[in-house]
């Protein structure tokens, strides 16, 4: 069986880990559409994705 790593690309890992991120917002009420919280969420989500994208760059034997 293979892992989760082998089935997955890097992107759509990322594009995966978004979208549950922003039905996770929704869904507890914390998704509310004024410019505040798209700000503070949006900053949040491209510092999280700024970490994720450089370990994963060290991360070489992804998909093999």
């Amino acid at each position: 069986m293979k892992s989760m790593r082998q089935r997955l690309t890097k992107t759509q890992w990322f594009v995966l880990f978004n979208s549950l991120v922003v039905v996770a917002l929704y869904s507890t009420g914390n998704l509310r559409l004024t410019a505040t919280y798209l700000v503070s969420d949006l900053i949040a989500l491209l510092i999280v994705n700024t970490a994720s994208l450089i370990a994963s760059r060290r991360f070489n034997d992804w998909k093999k």
